[in-house]
């Protein structure tokens, strides 16, 4: 399946102003070097905005995320996907075919995965 992503932007308060309040999946990627990025994170909301708002608030409950979110240079993208079995699918596909850092929410394991391309690196 075909899906558009965002342009990629660095996660900070600033630029989640132009994050949708629409239901989604997205990615966090946290700076190496100079040009070279890690996958960290996939996660999917209801409300892109306020889940990746919650993310940098105190309210975050994962420690892990919390410190990376903190201590690195981050940035995020994002596809808008408002059917919940189509997100639960994507984001079985992109845990098991990016393998990010942190551990995701991962749907139930009888969700099928959804395959989808991934975004652009140029």
């Amino acid at each position: 399946m075909k899906i558009r992503w965002s342009d990629f932007s660095a996660f900070n308060d600033n630029n989640l102003e132009d994050a949708p309040s629409k239901a989604g999946v997205y990615l966090l990627w946290m700076k190496l070097t100079r040009d070279d990025w890690r996958l960290f994170y996939v996660g999917e909301a209801d409300s892109i905005k306020q889940t990746l708002r919650r993310h940098l608030s105190c309210q975050e409950t994962n420690f892990e995320l919390k410190r990376k979110l903190r201590n690195c240079v981050t940035g995020f993208e994002y596809s808008v996907q408002p059917d919940a079995e189509v997100r639960a699918g994507v984001l079985k596909f992109l845990a098991e075919q990016c393998k990010p850092e942190l551990p995701c929410p991962v749907a139930q394991p009888d969700v099928e995965p959804i395959a989808v391309n991934l975004p652009s690196t140029e």
